[in-house]
């Protein structure tokens, strides 16, 4: 295993991984920088498909950004797992948060993103509010 804490670009990561291969590494975590560069990550996951290596995505974000990830993976035949941080937040930004039970997530098959945001924690967090 291999956690390239998001060091490379797309092609970086492919001409790395390629270096790597006599290793047999069983997965190489965050390759991609910006993270969030999902024109990348969508080239990095359909090489990956093509060659029949699995994708989980690293998903550390709560709330609506974990919710997006679960989406993605739903969408997804080639992805059936997460990663996933195992805490909550004392005030959780859903209203019904994501959770993890018996090492499974339900997919939410509401419209959007399948998640209403904690009016609570709206008024706490947004810029304004009395949590600021």
């Amino acid at each position: 295993m291999l956690d390239a804490n998001c060091a490379w670009s797309a092609v970086e990561a492919i001409e790395n991984i390629r270096r790597l291969e006599s290793l047999h590494l069983r997965w190489v975590e965050e390759p991609v920088w910006p993270s969030e560069d999902y024109d990348s990550l969508q080239r990095v996951g359909a090489l990956a498909a093509a060659v029949g290596v699995a994708v989980a995505p690293h998903s550390y974000y709560l709330g609506p950004g974990l919710a997006a990830t679960l989406q993605f993976i739903s969408s997804t035949p080639e992805v059936s797992l997460i990663e996933m941080a195992s805490t909550e937040l004392a005030l959780p930004l859903l209203l019904e948060p994501v959770r993890a039970t018996g090492g499974f997530v339900e997919v939410s098959t509401r419209p959007g993103l399948g998640a209403d945001p904690n009016p609570e924690a709206l008024a706490r967090y947004i810029a304004g509010g009395s949590g600021i």
